[in-house]
């Protein structure tokens, strides 16, 4: 399904969007999140469809920050991601590609990128091995 079906029947986000992005900032220190990223097309200095963003919350309130996002918007067209439980390859994509927003403070970004740094890097063998085991058996089921 492509984006724009995918968002065929919500309202579109506001013609204010950049200005709410940059005031999402107060809301993510209410709702106790740690870390915010932009990313996607609006990262890039695009305007998209819709709105994609990362957060590490504080605590266990990822639905409350979601309906505190939703509010705020106006509009569904947004994917919000928790950092907490995204899979290791998608922290690191968000970490190279994304744009911080918000953040507590700057041990905590530290902390944080340092550790999806490390932890993609420890891991790139077994990925690199896991790649050439399927383009192996690729070549062999179509050769």
């Amino acid at each position: 399904m492509g984006t724009k079906e995918r968002w065929r029947r919500t309202r579109p986000l506001p013609e204010d969007i950049e200005s709410r992005i940059k005031g999402l900032v107060r809301l993510f220190e209410e709702e106790g999140v740690l870390l915010a990223y932009l990313f996607g097309s609006f990262a890039r200095g695009e305007r998209g469809e819709d709105l994609d963003l990362a957060v590490l919350p504080g605590r266990e309130n990822f639905p409350e920050i979601w309906e505190a996002v939703l509010d705020y918007l106006g509009s569904e067209r947004f994917d919000l991601v928790n950092l907490r439980s995204a899979p290791l390859w998608f922290q690191f994509e968000i970490i190279r590609t994304g744009k911080m927003i918000y953040r507590k403070s700057i041990d905590i970004e530290n902390d944080y990128e340092l550790r999806v740094v490390k932890m993609y890097q420890d891991r790139e063998p077994v990925r690199r091995r896991q790649h050439e085991i399927f383009k192996e058996r690729l070549r062999t089921r179509w050769s």
